[in-house]
């Protein structure tokens, strides 16, 4: 039987005087296996439904966090703590190539729960972009096997 769980992600971003905040809450799942463990979730655009994506988040010990979406833009997202990766962005302009370092990363998150905080900068052409913080949040649904027929 798969366990769902309610998924919210608080997602910042701050860039010289502007700052934006993003808040989803969603259906999703939560898996152990030997080689780290996932919380996987779809969003919809609310404007247009048929513009949807599916997030997978790997955790690979205490110091590794890889975000992939895929769907209509594919990206992926490499955090590993006091590093800097080269990271694949799609956007509506095309695809890009931005700088991610992770400052910041908070994992208390297991099969009952708990939560992921992580904390990075973006930089293109080695110049900042935005300084970023994401926050999810698990905890264990009441139903079972919702998404399961969606094919998460």
């Amino acid at each position: 039987m798969i366990q769902d769980y309610i998924i919210d992600i608080v997602g910042k971003q701050n860039f010289e005087k502007d700052n934006d905040t993003v808040t989803v809450t969603t259906l999703g799942h939560y898996t152990e296996k030997s080689t780290g463990r996932y919380i996987t979730y779809k969003e919809y655009d609310t404007e247009d439904p048929d513009n949807k994506h599916t997030s997978i988040v790997k955790i690979e010990g205490d110091n590794r966090v890889t975000i992939t979406r895929t769907g209509t833009y594919n990206s992926k997202l490499i955090l590993e703590r006091d590093r800097r990766h080269q990271c694949h962005y799609a956007t509506v302009a095309g695809d890009l190539m931005i700088g991610i370092f992770t400052n910041k990363m908070n994992i208390n998150i297991d099969k009952n729960g708990g939560v992921l905080e992580l904390g990075y900068t973006v930089d293109f052409n080695s110049d900042l972009v935005s300084e970023n913080e994401i926050k999810i949040s698990l905890k264990k649904a009441q139903t079972d096997n919702y998404m399961e027929k969606d094919g998460i």
